[in-house]
């Protein structure tokens, strides 16, 4: 347990509303399962081990965030270097060596780097359907970056009429956290009707001040303190004392979430989904950076912050049964913007360094699964397009002044394109014994260019690279 749930004192409420249809609906209720068609529905017969954070888990443990669902789940460990963070770490590997996914679109982009990643804040956790966690490599299956394992988060899904039993249906939930003044809301909205469904989320968190415990680890010092903290006042850099040493000052943010789902069925046996997503937050302050002491000005920074972290999710989907070869298909196409950017500037400096990063992802991706009598064949295709617009500039914070200053990635034109094709078969041989066999092909080329060499006189202006890439094929049997 962490120190935000220990000195946690929470108050949430819960309003359902619905308006009952005439006729009385049966209704089946499913175990809870990750919506995939890339693996079994039995999840005991992968080889990975896989863990399931429940629809009912999530709700009941009312985390102010995906970080904190994934971190206090047990299951793995989350990195946070401030309140709007959360970097999951699964047997020693992080960042781009695990692979998020969420509603089966990779959330690993151009910018994931081996450095700590703070995506994952940005899929709302009052959004969330399940999270699976695939422990170890998962490339076969899920493509690169899951050389660690793989998050796949699934959002709630719009329900048709059979399963939501009412027409309308939805709930609103509200919490209030003492430990930082957390305000949350959030809000589900589902229309049912036969053959149309639809599903409207929204949600706002307001996180103030985050307040640390006052208790001494009795095996070492003290650790935590706020006991001073920088303000710019009239265009000077202050060192002011904190009321409250225990109130970690300027490490709050806000974030705005939106889901909308739509799914309707043809008489033809197709469904048809829509998915659109959208998140965004406040600067966030990087605290372990605001805390950096110097034995000259006290703080080594005035300012350290992540700009707005904000991303576009699109998702036009099609599914039939039987649709090819006895195979049931499934096919998504889709569009992703991510946005992130960070700034700093030391203290009684007043020129303040900016970088700013925009990603575009277009994909599309076909997904089959045949039946056998004992056992399932899943095999498809995957293609990935990035764009990536790296910029930076300073200002100076009191004249207004700016100026051009080096980019985190190559400040051209950046693009990767990767193509994969994969397969992957179980069968169950007894109640204890089950083998696979799997592999992944592919192909990816990367290219960019470099705009001047002001800040690095490199000798090349092009980047320009193309792999073939592989999972080795496997058989593992298992008992």
């Amino acid at each position: 347990m962490n120190k935000t749930t220990a000195f946690f004192l929470l108050f949430s409420s819960f309003i359902g509303f619905s308006q009952t249809q005439k006729d009385s609906i049966k209704t089946t209720k499913l175990d809870e399962v990750i919506i995939s068609n890339k693996v079994p529905t039995n999840l005991t017969l992968l080889p990975n081990q896989v863990k399931v954070i429940t629809e009912k888990q999530i709700d009941f443990q009312n985390f102010q965030s995906t970080a904190e669902v994934l971190s206090n789940s047990g299951s793995l460990f989350v990195q946070k270097s401030q309140q709007g963070g959360g970097s999951p770490v699964i047997r020693g590997f992080e960042a781009s060596r695990v692979l998020l996914l969420v509603d089966g679109i990779r959330m690993n982009n151009l910018i994931f780097r081996a450095g700590h990643l703070q995506n994952v804040i940005t899929v709302d956790e009052s959004m969330l359907d399940n999270v699976g966690i695939f422990y170890g490599p998962t490339s076969t299956l899920f493509g690169s970056d899951a050389l660690g394992g793989t998050v796949a988060m699934t959002t709630k899904s719009a329900k048709y009429l059979n399963e939501a039993k009412n027409q309308f249906s939805g709930n609103v939930n509200t919490r209030y956290s003492s430990a930082n003044e957390e305000k949350s809301l959030a809000l589900n909205l589902n229309y049912a009707a036969e053959n149309f469904a639809s599903l409207t989320s929204l949600s706002f968190n307001d996180f103030g001040d985050l307040k640390m415990g006052k208790r001494k680890n009795h095996n070492g010092d003290f650790f935590g303190e706020r006991p001073f903290y920088v303000a710019t006042i009239n265009g000077v850099d202050q060192l002011l004392v904190n009321d409250d040493k225990y109130v970690q000052k300027n490490s709050a943010y806000k974030q705005y979430n939106f889901l909308q789902k739509f799914a309707y069925k043809t008489a033809s046996g197709f469904e048809h989904g829509l998915n659109l997503q959208f998140s965004t937050t406040t600067d966030i302050p990087r605290y372990d950076r605001l805390t950096e002491t110097n034995s000259s000005t006290g703080l080594t920074h005035a300012e350290w912050y992540y700009g707005p972290q904000q991303r576009i999710l699109g998702v036009y989907s099609v599914a039939k049964q039987n649709a090819f070869l006895a195979s049931d298909l499934k096919v998504n196409v889709a569009f992703q913007n991510a946005k992130e950017s960070r700034h700093n500037r030391r203290f009684g400096n007043d020129v303040l360094q900016n970088r700013e990063e925009s990603v575009n992802m277009y994909s599309i991706s076909v997904d089959l699964k045949k039946k056998f009598e004992k056992g399932e064949l899943f095999y498809g295709f995957e293609s990935y397009y990035e764009t990536l617009n790296s910029s930076a500039y300073s200002n100076n914070v009191n004249t207004g002044e700016r100026s051009a200053i080096n980019t985190r990635y190559p400040n051209g034109d950046n693009n990767m394109f990767r193509n994969d094709l994969y397969v992957s078969y179980d069968e169950k041989i007894s109640e204890k014994t089950f083998w696979n066999v799997g592999a992944r092909v592919g192909y990816t080329t990367l290219k960019s260019t470099i705009d001047g060499d002001t800040f690095f006189p490199l000798p090349f202006s092009n980047i320009s690279q193309g792999n073939f890439t592989y999972s080795i094929p496997r058989s593992n049997p298992n008992f």
